[in-house]
């Protein structure tokens, strides 16, 4: 038994078949294809993203660099105020000019035990100063701006004599402070070695 279609019949047959195979074409290539695309603009998407973060970063360390550099420059012009080696000596001439400049009278200067560290090395010391309260001030204001070196940490003030309510009294000042200088592997850098 033959199955006969008649012409309108076989027409909706080739119908059915072209749309069947228009759907299994378009569920086996252009579905594939749809989300391999969304998956590449995704990928494309991310990467865009981390270009942007690089670029970000990259200007960022571009600025780290530059403030690096400028540290460096700034380190380098602290290093020249900095001593290679403890100069008693002529610490206590600087000081000694300090306090004759402001008026002080600088009567004792005592240094004490070394602290070396890794670049640098720290001479605590202590002095006795006596003058009005303006001298006093006007010393520790020019010591430090004479030498970036040394740094007053601590001042005790006792009031010595006072003749009358006119003059200024006399102060007896006990000033601690620190001078600094390079160690060996920071002296080599500082002179262009290694």
């Amino acid at each position: 038994m033959a199955l006969r279609l008649s012409k309108r019949e076989s027409r909706m047959l080739l119908v059915l078949v072209a749309i069947v195979a228009l759907y299994l074409l378009y569920s086996q290539l252009h579905m594939p294809l749809n989300a391999e695309l969304a998956a590449l603009n995704s990928q494309i998407e991310a990467s865009r993203l981390k270009a942007d973060t690089m670029r970000r970063t990259a200007v960022s360390l571009s600025a780290l660099e530059n403030e690096l550099a400028d540290l460096h420059r700034r380190l380098d012009a602290i290093w020249k105020g900095v001593a290679d080696e403890p100069d008693v000596p002529s610490l206590i001439r600087s000081l000694e000019r300090c306090s004759v400049q402001s008026g002080a009278t600088l009567t004792n200067f005592r240094p004490l035990p070394v602290v070396v560290a890794r670049y640098v090395a720290e001479m605590p010391f202590e002095l006795i100063l006596e003058g009005s309260f303006a001298s006093v001030v006007d010393f520790l204001r020019r010591a430090e701006e004479e030498s970036p070196a040394v740094v007053f940490t601590a001042v005790r003030i006792n009031v010595s004599r006072s003749d009358t309510f006119s003059s200024a009294p006399q102060l007896n000042a006990v000033v601690s402070g620190k001078t600094y200088y390079r160690t060996n592997s920071q002296a080599v850098r500082a002179g262009g070695g290694a």
